[in-house]
C-alpha cells in the first residue's frame, strides 16, 4: 500500500509570510482513518508577558481570536484538490478494509 502522507503548503497572493495555512495529509496504511489537519500560520509576534496575558485571555475565554485572510493562486488550489483526493482515496480504503 502506498503512502499518500503529505503536507503543502497554501500561501497568499500578497506573500505575507504571516498569511499561509499548512495542509498535511497522515496515512495511517489502514491501522487507524486518515487525518487531514489545517494549520494557520499565526502573525503575533508580542513580548513575553503580552504572550502570556494573551495565553491566559484564551484559556479562561476573555480574547476573541482574530481570522486570517488566505488567498490562494490557482496551483496551491490545485494542489489542495489533489490531497483532498488522496485523503478521499485513502478514507474509502479504510472504510473497505474495516467491512472485511
Amino acid at each position: 500500500m502506498e503512502d499518500k502522507t503529505e503536507t503543502i503548503y497554501i500561501g497568499c497572493q500578497c506573500h505575507s509570510p504571516f498569511h499561509i495555512v499548512r495542509v498535511t495529509l497522515w496515512d495511517w496504511k489502514g491501522k487507524e482513518p486518515p487525518e487531514l489537519y489545517f494549520e494557520l500560520q499565526a502573525d503575533r509576534c508580542l513580548g513575553f508577558w503580552k504572550r502570556l496575558k494573551a495565553a491566559t485571555l484564551y484559556l479562561f475565554g476573555g480574547e476573541n481570536l482574530g481570522w486570517h485572510d488566505v488567498i490562494p493562486d490557482h496551483k496551491n488550489i490545485m494542489d489542495l484538490r489533489r490531497v483532498i483526493d488522496n485523503y478521499c482515496e485513502t478514507y474509502k480504503i479504510y472504510e473497505d478494509k474495516e467491512k472485511e
